[in-house]
């Protein structure tokens, strides 16, 4: 089966059936409330993200590095709202995508084919992964510092990095097979 040309198997359509399973499973077993602007905190990674799946699978690392994302993401969030003397427990903010798994999946493609080119489209350039990734993250690091691009989620881009290293480096000790 293909999607717009592209095939529409294994672990693509796992996370595509998967998405789609939780977010109508959140409708049914949340109701209707779930999907206003105001509650939109039940759609949160952390709400989405509870199904366990086999250690070593591509659908396992996918769930650990959005799961490290939003752990990382609302860990920094604590920690500027203390600093800034706001009392963290009565922040009612949510984080919301998955972005921060693919940046796991970033980092995973980035140390199985380091020499594999990338060709962006905006602006035009190439660039080999194990120097793409580590650009995206300087960059994330440094938007999330500085506050530049409000409303994007970067440490939570981060956080999916950083535990995607560590997932593949622990599986990684023995053999050189990261999946």
């Amino acid at each position: 089966m293909y999607f717009s040309g592209i095939p529409f198997q294994g672990v693509v359509r796992h996370l595509i059936i998967i998405n789609v399973l939780m977010f109508v499973g959140s409708y049914v077993v949340l109701g209707e409330e779930v999907f206003d602007s105001a509650s939109m905190d039940y759609m949160s990674l952390g709400r989405l993200h509870l199904a366990a799946f086999l250690p070593g699978s591509p659908l396992f690392f996918y769930l650990f590095c959005g799961i490290g994302a939003y752990i990382t993401q609302n860990a920094v969030q604590w920690w500027e709202l203390s600093a800034a003397g706001i009392d963290p427990t009565t922040w009612n903010g949510s984080s919301l995508g998955a972005s921060g798994a693919v940046f796991g999946i970033l980092v995973a493609f980035a140390m199985t084919f380091p020499n594999q080119e990338i060709r962006l489209l905006f602006p035009p350039v190439a660039m080999r992964a194990k120097y793409f990734v580590p650009v995206m993250a300087v960059l994330e690091l440094v938007y999330g510092v500085s506050g530049y691009q409000t409303g994007i989620a970067h440490f939570a881009h981060l956080g999916g990095a950083v535990f995607g290293l560590l997932l593949i480096l622990f599986w990684n000790r023995k053999t050189r097979h990261y999946f």
